[in-house]
């Protein structure tokens, strides 16, 4: 359906890329080229964040690992289309899936924990940092997402199954004296192209 190919259609544009992409067939620069680009604009300006001045709240979406899986465990293009060839954007096998979650998670590992040591300590305040990602690869590992915290005031109200549905809760309450009740930690799986009655306990 038109659904299946959102993250496709998502990173491609009119546009011309400006990053490198040499060795990269010409079907797939469009896709490999926008979504390099703007993972590589969002990594280069998050060290930037102390700079800005006055209270802020700063949001980045990086896609990565998610697909396609176009960056190597060094930042490098991935010229085998077999990492990003798929209906989607994504890989057209386990095995390209496997090592290509892979490689991205050791290139992300790489950029973003500099990147948030660099606003730790260049912060006037100390910041608030969700590092927080929304499921894992697939099967089991699906629940396990990434769900960690920098608390300048402490841990004491963190708790070990916290689900991100509470997360921000849980800081308005201990940093902004907001009320918020948390609410039951729970997973859903679903097709997210059925709509809402696949989560029947969620509250629209």
């Amino acid at each position: 359906g038109e659904m299946a190919h959102f993250f496709k259609r998502i990173f491609l544009s009119t546009k011309t890329p400006s990053v490198d992409l040499a060795g990269v067939s010409p079907e797939n620069q469009d896709l490999v080229g926008n979504y390099v680009e703007s993972q590589l604009f969002i990594l280069d300006k998050l060290p930037e964040v102390p700079a800005i001045v006055g209270p802020k709240f700063v949001y980045a979406h990086i896609f990565i690992p998610h697909y396609p899986y176009a960056f190597g465990p060094n930042g490098e293009i991935m010229t085998d289309p077999g990492y990003y060839s798929g209906d989607r954007g994504d890989a057209i096998t386990d095995e390209y899936q496997k090592q290509g979650y892979t490689n991205q998670v050791q290139y992300i590992n790489k950029r973003i924990i500099p990147a948030l040591q660099t606003i730790i300590n260049e912060s006037k305040m100390p910041p608030i940092i969700i590092l927080m990602g929304d499921h894992g690869l697939k099967g089991n590992n699906r629940y396990t997402n990434l769900n960690a915290y920098y608390l300048p005031n402490g841990y004491e109200n963190l708790y070990n199954s916290i689900t991100p549905v509470n997360s921000f809760r849980m800081i308005f309450d201990d940093y902004f004296g907001a009320n918020y009740p948390l609410l039951q930690d729970i997973t859903y799986t679903g097709d997210t192209l059925i709509g809402n009655e696949t989560y029947p306990d969620c509250i629209p």
